[in-house]
């Protein structure tokens, strides 16, 4: 496999016959010289034994190699290639589909600012930007059959939104409040949505710049709530406006997250927990504050593993969180009774299971503290340590609670599959009847290569998918961290984590075409790259496995 997407186009003899082919034009022997970098024909290619990579297309190399995952050399190809992947500006056709509603709604926002508009009272006369924000909204409403979010635009009974889309549906109609910071923030919010939709750089300038103003506009008063951090000192309707103004922040940085604002990502992680806290579990009553926690705990949930591992010095600036302490958001008060007498989505019922890992992973590191203390030179350390027969019993106890989360994760999916008329997915070489296939005019997955590939009724299910794949992933390299210090009792079980571990990566890499192919899923897809990108890079775990097992059968 070449080590980067388009790596083959450097080849030399690639080049001449790519130059001799444009030379030859419509010459009849043009097509038998041409390199297309569809194949590996050129002599230096075939001997290597190598994949073409393709054009520079990132998208086309994962969906060609995803499921050639056996080699390390392979893996840091993909790593690269998930490190790598850019939108076009140029080519905002890949994120939408030719419908007339989408063209009506890119019409609707860039040129409400000149145009007239119809009077209305929901927007203040005085906001800036008044006529663009009422454009927004008219285009973030769901219309039926259409609308900008998937779920709207795919009738279920179930539908399926992603956690930026419920922050957005939440804050939507609030916008008739008329509250100047929230209503600014929630404009930012959209207008960097709508331009990244619509790749405009004139509303992406103008969603950074009322972000700016929304921070400024609302540091103050935030600041003068949380002054006061006691349990039931402020109001409630106080408290709801700065953790909607959060979440609102937070969103805006989710959608439109890019290396650099990882830690502006952790600092509003941090600051809605630290006001839901204040908040407390029992005030969800109304269906907007529900929906945007729930927003919110889809995003913190998916983050708090992927994006939790700047230096610690960052960490405990900006949040004062570490990846492996879980929060208050797994207890079950507050697993409850947010959503008391209400039937919690699919989505909903995989985040209260996943927000039980970081335990376990808090719990893993405390054990691997006591083994270092137990082996270290300072007598105080040793003391305070367990016996190496008290940390077998420890381990193997911390391994069967592993299992337990793992067994409902698995109960879950197993729910799903029975809720459905066809398979949650399917490989490209079984033929699957049109009737289960749920058409998204705008969300259309390309296939450049039909081999090794996944398909799925549609790409709101290939999303919820890769999230639950993602949370096994994350479930499975902390029980192989925990295995592979125990090989003598866990070789068998090791095995089979490994090769699930693996088999779980490669479904998530084969279903980038789903995820890539609108800006909704690569939105939402962002985490999930992250735990990839980490399981590759710890390094190739068979070997070192292999080569563990085999000095302890011998």
């Amino acid at each position: 496999m070449p080590l980067y997407p388009g790596a083959s186009q450097g080849c030399d003899e690639c080049r001449r016959r790519r130059k001799k082919s444009d030379t030859l034009g419509l010459c009849i022997n043009a097509e038998n010289n041409k390199c297309d970098l569809n194949k590996p024909e050129c002599l230096r290619c075939c001997k290597a034994g190598i994949k073409c990579s393709g054009l520079k297309d990132s998208r086309t190399f994962i969906n060609r190699n995803a499921a050639n995952l056996t080699q390390q050399t392979d893996k840091n190809a993909l790593v690269y290639a998930l490190q790598n992947r850019r939108k076009s500006k140029s080519t905002a056709a890949d994120f939408e589909g030719p419908s007339s509603s989408d063209d009506s709604q890119s019409r609707r926002t860039t040129l409400a600012a000149t145009e007239p508009s119809l009077p209305s009272d929901i927007i203040s006369i005085d906001f800036p930007g008044r006529l663009t924000f009422l454009a927004l909204i008219e285009d973030f409403k769901p219309v039926s059959p259409g609308g900008i979010f998937s779920g709207d635009r795919i009738s279920r009974d179930d539908p399926i939104y992603s956690s930026a889309a419920l922050c957005i549906r939440a804050l939507l109609p609030l916008t008739s409040l008329r509250i100047g910071s929230l209503n600014l923030s929630i404009f930012s919010l959209l207008t960097t949505y709508m331009g990244n939709l619509k790749s405009d750089i004139k509303l992406a300038q103008l969603a950074q710049s009322s972000y700016t103003s929304a921070l400024k506009k609302s540091r103050l008063h935030i600041q003068k709530v949380m002054g006061n951090s006691q349990p039931g000192a402020q109001p409630k309707a106080n408290l709801e406006l700065i953790l909607l103004l959060a979440i609102a922040f937070l969103a805006f940085e989710f959608v439109n997250e890019n290396e650099y604002s990882e830690a502006a990502l952790l600092a509003h992680i941090g600051g809605v927990l630290s006001i839901l806290e204040l908040y407390g579990p029992c005030n969800f009553s109304s269906p907007q504050m529900r929906q945007a926690f729930s927003g919110f705990r889809g995003i913190f949930v998916r983050l708090q593993y992927s994006l939790l591992m700047l230096p610690l010095t960052i960490l405990q600036l900006s949040v004062g969180l570490s990846k492996h302490i879980p929060t208050f958001l797994s207890d079950s008060d507050w697993i409850r009774l947010p959503f008391l007498n209400i039937r919690k989505t699919r989505t909903e019922r995989l985040h209260d299971i996943a927000l039980q890992i970081p335990w376990l992973f808090c719990q893993t590191d405390r054990w691997f503290n006591g083994l270092e203390n137990y082996a270290s030179n300072d007598s105080n350390r040793r003391e305070t340590s367990d016996s190496p027969k008290q940390n077998l019993e420890t381990a193997l106890s911390l391994l069967n609670d592993y299992w337990a989360v793992f067994d409902q994760m698995e109960e879950w999916q197993n729910n799903w599959k029975a809720s459905e008329q066809g398979p949650l997915y399917w490989h490209s070489d079984i033929p699957m009847p049109s009737k289960v296939i749920d058409v998204d005019t705008v969300c259309i997955p390309s296939f450049p290569d039909e081999t090794y590939q996944v398909r799925f009724q549609n790409t709101q299910k290939a999303g919820l998918a890769v999230t639950f794949w993602s949370f096994r992933l994350e479930l499975l390299m902390g029980m192989i961290k925990l295995q592979r210090s125990l090989l003598s009792t866990q070789v068998e079980s090791l095995e089979q984590n490994l090769a699930m571990a693996e088999e779980t990566a490669s479904l998530i890499l084969q279903t980038a075409p789903y995820l890539t192919c609108c800006f909704e899923g690569a939105v939402a897809s962002k985490a999930s790259l992250r735990t990839i990108t980490r399981y590759f890079e710890l390094g190739d775990l068979e070997q070192d496995f292999d080569s563990l097992s085999t000095s302890i059968r011998a």
